[in-house]
């Protein structure tokens, strides 16, 4: 069974009557919230919701089992909703957390996506798209890229099965505690020192950048043997900028800062007077 890894949470590939689908069980999980949450919140709206189109309800054992899915305590469950993408869209749009908005991003374009372009894809195409779905999965979350550098991948991807049409045009970036809708614009460190006019060195920044835990240094093998370091954004590091793909080496991020953060940035790690005086 495929898995897709999403908040931490391995979440296997569900397809009922040809669509992906998801459980309630698995919303609760992937967004860190108390089990029966999603349930809650599905039966209040119920009314909302059109049956085979938002959801499918099944209540035969059979073709439980044959989703492979179990009760936590054991034993086939004696009914079961399984969201479709836009049941999954409308039942979450409550949580408003920033979690939510991020764990939201990576189902859509992780989990519900990738079916699109795995069943668009020419037969001999098939197996490519799905191994490439996997590995811009893995990568978008081991290397905590942008959810436009992730789209990004996501188009080369497309591109080679001739359906670029099947993904949306941007996406959001933005930083992870602003839930405002809109991309913001970024720059790269460098870039932002001389703007502002602080001549201290990007090597000095990042320096500071790392010891308040920031940023963190990665490695990757290099064609001529060893390895190749590169700078790559913390969690903590995501309330002020993003990863992006090197534009020297697809396979390394480069940091880039969100301009309207900068000056909190600065602060953190103690340059504040910097910017005062620049």
């Amino acid at each position: 069974m495929n898995i897709v890894t999403i908040n931490e949470v391995e979440l296997p590939v569900l397809e009922y009557y040809g669509e992906r689908v998801i459980t309630l069980a698995q919303v609760d999980a992937v967004h860190g919230r108390a089990s029966g949450t999603a349930g809650r919140n599905f039966r209040e709206h119920r009314e909302r919701f059109q049956d085979r189109v938002d959801f499918f309800e099944v209540t035969e054992p059979d073709e439980i089992r044959r989703l492979g899915l179990k009760r936590p305590q054991g034993g086939t469950p004696d009914r079961l909703i399984l969201l479709t993408e836009t049941g999954y869209m409308m039942l979450v749009k409550p949580f408003n957390d920033d979690l939510a908005w991020q764990v939201q991003r990576q189902v859509v374009t992780g989990y519900f996506a990738a079916q699109r372009m795995i069943a668009a894809a020419p037969v001999a195409l098939t197996g490519y798209v799905a191994d490439g779905c996997a590995i811009i999965e893995s990568a978008s979350r081991s290397l905590r890229l942008a959810p436009s550098a992730t789209l990004g991948m996501y188009h080369r991807l497309a591109d080679k099965a001739g359906h670029v049409d099947l993904l949306p045009a941007y996406a959001v970036d933005a930083p992870t505690n602003d839930d405002g809708g809109s991309s913001e614009p970024t720059m790269a460190l460098t870039k932002l020192l001389t703007k502002y006019g602080i001549s201290l060195s990007a090597q000095k920044v990042n320096a500071l950048l790392l010891k308040a835990g920031l940023l963190e240094t990665r490695s990757r093998a290099s064609s001529k043997g060893g390895e190749k370091t590169f700078k790559c954004l913390t969690e903590a590091g995501m309330l002020y900028g993003k990863n992006v793909t090197s534009p020297q080496n697809p396979r390394e991020t480069q940091p880039h800062f969100y301009e309207s953060e900068f000056q909190k940035l600065l602060e953190v790690i103690g340059l504040s007077g910097l910017l005062e005086a620049a």
